[in-house]
């Protein structure tokens, strides 16, 4: 069954080939394509992520360079690899789900906590309104973190401490996509303390500081590479000073989260059918003390859905895309809020009920994403961004039709997508223009991208909007070597020729 539904994702997924690569997805590829040509990652180029997901990127563009086609490839190996690492936490819950008779094999089937988990992931993770479809750094994290659960929840006596070590490991890399990693990682730690089996108090607590300081050891072994290629510095200011500017106050983007404010821009369609199956579910599954799953398994379980929602709220931006955090624990939950429910309407002779209502769970998840999925790439383009930036779109092809292929383009926006759209490399440290304008790199960034700009001037020079701030070193220098190319488009974009 799960393979069937790997091979759904990656087939739901080829609607959206075509699809402009959105804002984050275009740095990465831009990022790791200028990797590959020999380029240092913060120094030649630079982005506030972590490396993790650029090298990633970098990982699959070496095959299949960049293209529609790489961010394709590694979107489907994400989801599929998390979608059987999903399965295969959720099968743990079945294995330890109370058993008072040997079920049939349909009805075994249907009670399967991960059948549903698998499905509702499924659901979740080609939905369009927080581009689930798209690798971005949420899925990485989604997989190693999931992963780090499964490792974590197998550990037993005689192989626990490889299981612990390699899955602290997992939780390390993750927290290289993004800082936010550090909340679940550090409440599975707990849960493995407080939710021991058959270990002693000692060894778990053991155990449990293995686990988490495999992350500070993964960050200083990075440290120290970065130091050895002489970017200490750099490296410092970018994944440690600069979050801190970006994301504010953890305290009042904690407090925030409580607000419906933070849960505006939340896939809040599809997510709420499963959310209340997993609500509805576990009110079932613990109801009474008649328990469906170990009070171990639910103690992992409430950690993630808690580090979850922190890992969301950490960043302070609620950007629709964070809250993809919260699918491998909600569909987990919900998987057996599903199976609890089934087995126990089966238990009163109408198991018809419990899979139906489960089923229209999944169905009301699905239903808002269907027409979505009768589009070609061009079309889930224009409908997730709009008009204008469909007409930008055309115009930047247009115009970078008029120069050379090995003309050079500076973009100054927050518009990195167009590069993918001109089809030309990305080739100057100051990718962004919010980052060159406000925040602890801006005058680094600043200078960097200027002397790269007066080392290698670009063909063209392109203005999102309008030439501002006018008092800008980069929009002084490009107003001084360069003039408005004529018959050209004026709006959204700028454009404009060297001298």
């Amino acid at each position: 069954m799960t393979a069937l539904l790997c091979f759904l994702v990656a087939a739901a997924r080829l609607r959206s080939l075509g699809d402009i690569p959105e804002w984050d997805i275009a740095t990465y590829g831009l990022i790791a394509d200028e990797l590959l040509h020999g380029r240092s990652l913060y120094t030649d180029i630079w982005d506030m992520k972590p490396p993790a997901v650029f090298y990633t990127h970098a990982a699959v563009q070496r095959f299949v360079g960049f293209s529609n086609w790489s961010v394709y490839i590694l979107s489907v190996i994400t989801a599929t690899l998390t979608l059987i690492v999903v399965a295969k936490i959720a099968d743990a819950a079945k294995r330890e789900m109370k058993e008072e008779a040997p079920a049939e094999p349909l009805r075994a089937f249907l009670e399967s906590p991960s059948l549903w988990a698998a499905l509702f992931f499924t659901a979740v993770c080609i939905e369009p309104f927080s581009a689930a479809n798209m690798p971005n750094t949420e899925s990485f994290i989604n997989l190693f973190m999931a992963l780090s659960w499964l490792l974590l929840i197998r550990a037993n006596e005689k192989r626990g401490w490889i299981l612990v070590v390699l899955a602290g490991a997992c939780a390390a890399w993750a927290s290289m996509y993004k800082h936010v990693a550090f909340a679940p990682a550090g409440l599975l730690a707990i849960a493995h303390f407080i939710a021991r089996s058959e270990i002693s108090r000692r060894k778990a607590f053991a155990q449990s500081i293995v686990y988490i300081a495999m992350i500070p050891l993964g960050w200083l072994t990075l440290f120290a590479w970065f130091a050895a290629t002489d970017r200490a510095q750099i490296f410092w200011d970018t994944v440690f000073v600069y979050p801190r500017f970006y994301a504010g106050s953890m305290f009042e983007n904690l407090a925030m989260s409580f607000t419906p404010t933070a849960w505006q821009r939340a896939p809040l369609m599809v997510m709420w059918p499963i959310a209340a199956l997993a609500c509805v579910g576990l009110i079932a599954a613990f109801r009474g003390g008649r328990n469906f799953v170990s009070a171990r398994f639910a103690v992992f379980l409430i950690a993630m859905l808690i580090g979850a929602h922190i890992s969301v709220a950490l960043p302070g931006k609620s950007a629709a895309h964070y809250y993809q955090l919260w699918f491998p624990s909600l569909c987990i939950a919900a998987g057996i809020g599903a199976a609890s429910i089934v087995r126990f309407m089966s238990a009163r002779g109408r198991s018809a009920i419990g899979v139906a209502f489960a089923a229209l769970c999944l169905a009301a998840a699905l239903a808002p994403q269907t027409s979505w999925y009768l589009l070609n790439g061009e079309q889930w383009s224009a409908r997730r961004y709009g008009k204008q930036f469909m007409d930008a779109a055309a115009d930047m092809r247009a115009v970078a039709a008029k120069l050379e292929p090995v003309d050079d383009i500076y973009i100054w926006g927050d518009e990195p997508w167009l590069y993918v759209v001109a089809n030309r490399r990305a080739r100057y440290a100051g990718l962004w223009k919010m980052h060159c304008l406000d925040g602890p790199m801006s005058q680094q960034l600043t200078q960097t991208t200027l002397s790269q700009l007066q080392q290698n001037p670009p063909k063209l020079f392109v203005f999102w909007a309008e030439e501002t701030p006018a008092d800008h070193p980069i929009v002084k220098w490009a107003l001084a070597n360069y003039v408005p190319m004529e018959n050209a488009p004026v709006y959204p974009m700028r454009f404009y020729l060297r001298r």
